[in-house]
């Protein structure tokens, strides 16, 4: 492959110019994230990310507003680094230990937290949320809100998450005391 500035050939015949994707400039991530949820808005991320229409439109779109001419799989990775950015935000909100000044929507927390958490990916714009939060927070608020994992909770399909009845057969779970503070289900069987 033949390097033309940031730009490489690629391909059978190398006939394609994929060109590296930067990202420096905010107003880049800005067109992103707003394309991103229109294209939600359109229906078009039935599950956890955006699906084909809705990548061929954040193309385009994304190309006639910033003239560049990024790849899916570069647009699905700004996608996944901004999802990993806000899971980083919020666990900022979230961890104990920190101080918060909610007035100027920072975190406060030593050099040396800092130094041990900007580890991996995206460092410069970890360590930016030093000083506010992330351009575009309300957008990666509503692109990850409800689709991100965030260690907080998990359940597992089918089980729990509504008012159900107990069946006879499987006891009704009462509790009773056993000594001291330490409660177990009449059921359980322990030894």
């Amino acid at each position: 492959m033949e390097n033309i500035g940031n730009c490489k050939e690629k391909g059978k015949g190398k006939d394609k110019i994929v060109c590296k994707a930067e990202w420096d400039n905010p107003e880049m991530t800005t067109f992103f994230c707003k394309i991103v949820v229109e294209e939600i808005h359109a229906g078009n991320r039935p599950l956890g990310t955006l699906n084909a229409k809705g990548y061929k439109n954040l193309w385009v779109k994304f190309l006639a507003q910033t003239g560049k001419d990024y790849t899916q799989k570069q647009l699905k990775n700004r996608w996944d680094n901004l999802e990993t950015l806000y899971t980083f935000w919020e666990s900022l909100w979230t961890d104990s230990g920190l101080g918060r000044n909610t007035e100027l929507g920072t975190v406060t927390a030593s050099d040396q937290w800092w130094e041990k958490n900007m580890k991996g990916t995206m460092q410069r714009e970890k360590k930016a949320l030093k000083y506010g939060p992330p351009i575009c927070l309300q957008e990666m608020e509503f692109m990850f809100e409800k689709s991100h994992v965030s260690g907080l909770s998990a359940c597992i399909p089918g089980e729990g998450g509504g008012d159900s009845i107990p069946n006879e057969d499987e006891g009704d779970g009462d509790i009773e005391e056993t000594g001291g503070d330490q409660f177990t289900s009449a059921t359980s069987t322990r030894s």
